[in-house]
């Protein structure tokens, strides 16, 4: 239960963020196959034509994150795997 509490702090954190369309939880967390070690992998959808505001994203993401430098990858960064091909 505290995993769920902690999940709705951080959507509470990001889903106002400009750009964002839709949150999405991935990894161990999202197949019920998490460890009391395990990080939270969020997803986040956004449109090209409505740019994120990444430095937002960052901020946001330092403050909740316990290790100095979180990882926030930048729109397009996981190449079309993730992001598609652009149309």
């Amino acid at each position: 239960m505290q995993d769920e509490v902690l999940l709705r702090y951080i959507i509470d954190q990001i889903k106002d963020i400009k750009g964002i369309n839709a949150i999405v939880l991935g990894g161990s967390y999202a197949s019920n196959s998490q460890r009391p070690d395990s990080d939270i992998d969020i997803g986040i959808y956004y449109s090209e034509a409505n740019p994120l505001d990444i430095r937002t994203i960052r901020l946001v993401a330092q403050t909740l994150n316990d290790f100095a430098d979180p990882t926030v990858t930048k729109p397009g960064g996981w190449g079309t795997w993730v992001n598609g091909e652009p149309g």
